[in-house]
């Protein structure tokens, strides 16, 4: 079963065995506004700190970085193992009714780009930049976005997400939907989208928009395992390569407020 199954089930039902999942808290409620996990990597990349060009090597960086920011404050939940993608591994809380979502070691994703000849590159992404993600979604597609919670020993970033129950969208109606809210099509048998605002100039991609990654319920398609990402994907490995990450928290610069979102 892959993330998206789950939630096109009549409940989150037969799950496997109990769990006790581990990790180390990331700062919550109102002050994480300013603490975040994902501004408190740009920020150690703000401070100079070096890093080599090796993919790998900025991956571990930025993992030892958090481990050391939230160590200390260790959470325990006992869930129930219900479904893995290429991802994460999907749990269910029973007592939220929640999904809680792992991911796998080493892995944070993955984010698209278009070479010179106009083809669809790819390449994996660093915990920064699944951070980066998680914020644009809870920004353009407010109520179905996923909750960094926290990171354990492994590595693995923690999420939390709201159990949604519907039905599978068909691709036509969801690609009526990105178009009627501004997004538009890059690549759209790649399954690939855009997002420019006028005033920044900031330009917003979203990648792996098929029917599989979104449900519908009520009439409302919500998205529920997207790749979402600020600007090119090269020129954003460039800028932590190099320890340039020069943007502060979106919440101080405006980002979302001077600008209209979908």
């Amino acid at each position: 079963m892959n993330e998206s199954a789950l939630h096109v089930r009549s409940k989150a039902t037969a799950p496997g065995g109990a769990e006790t999942l581990c990790w180390y808290a990331f700062a919550t409620g109102e002050s994480a506004q300013e603490t975040s996990a994902r501004n408190f990597l740009a920020g150690r990349h703000q401070t100079g700190s070096k890093l080599s060009e090796s993919l790998d090597q900025i991956t571990d960086c930025q993992i030892k970085w958090l481990r050391d920011w939230c160590l200390g404050t260790l959470q325990k939940s006992v869930v129930h193992r219900v479904a893995e993608g290429s991802e994460h591994i999907v749990y269910w809380d029973s007592s939220t009714n929640d999904v809680i979502k792992l991911t796998r070691v080493g892995c944070y994703g993955d984010i698209y780009y278009l070479d010179s000849a106009g083809q669809v590159n790819q390449r994996n992404c660093t915990p920064l930049e699944y951070l980066t993600r998680l914020e644009l979604w809870d920004l353009y597609f407010p109520g179905f976005s996923l909750t960094p919670l926290g990171i354990t020993d492994d590595g693995q970033i923690i999420t939390r997400q709201p159990f949604i129950h519907g039905t599978e969208p068909t691709q036509e109606a969801i690609d009526i939907y990105l178009e009627s809210v501004g997004w538009v099509p890059v690549k759209k048998r790649c399954w690939l989208w855009n997002y420019s605002h006028s005033l920044s100039g900031i330009c917003i991609w979203l990648g792996d928009a098929r029917k599989d990654n979104f449900v519908l319920q009520d009439g409302v398609i919500a998205p529920i395992d997207i790749r979402l990402w600020e600007s090119d994907p090269e020129v954003l490995l460039k800028q932590q390569i190099l320890s340039l990450v020069q943007r502060v928290p979106y919440a101080s610069r405006g980002f979302g407020q001077d600008v209209e979102t979908p």
